[in-house]
């Protein structure tokens, strides 16, 4: 069957996103800054580095890999989730309010220049979440996996 390069099917974690208000892009979009690409290339990288199984489906032992969504985890901690990649100024003040979990150290100012650099410190803490077992998901989502946010 071929798909459309307009199909955008969600899963359910990407449509709870959704529901919450965020612009979740699907993994299936193919269209530019499509999902699809992304998607492929991870998996791909996954492969490769001979990495183990994605959490939820694994939920202990080292080297769990979770996938994370920085404007997700923005919008559960209450803090500008749109236009900071475009502000210098939403970013200094996700920054501050990060003051309070973590020391960015000499790396404030890398995440304060850059939309990137704040987003791997975004999915690190979700990352870590992961691992210390305090990032929530619903029983039913072993299917097809979820978007891992720190509380």
């Amino acid at each position: 069957m071929a798909v459309s390069p307009q199909r955008k099917d969600y899963r359910a974690a990407e449509q709870a996103w959704r529901a919450r208000g965020l612009n979740v892009r699907s993994s299936t979009w193919r269209q530019p800054r499509g999902g699809a690409p992304f998607t492929a290339a991870a998996l791909k990288l996954i492969a490769a580095a001979g990495m183990p199984p994605c959490w939820p489906w694994v939920r202990s032992g080292s080297g769990v890999l979770a996938e994370a969504f920085p404007m997700a985890q923005l919008k559960q901690w209450g803090l500008p989730y749109q236009g900071y990649a475009g502000s210098a100024e939403l970013r200094g003040e996700i920054l501050e309010s990060l003051r309070t979990r973590l020391d960015l150290g000499r790396w404030r100012q890398a995440c304060l220049d850059s939309p990137d650099a704040l987003d791997a410190v975004l999915a690190a803490l979700a990352a870590l979440a992961v691992a210390d077992r305090t990032a929530p998901f619903p029983e039913d989502c072993d299917e097809e996996g979820w978007i891992a946010v720190a509380p």
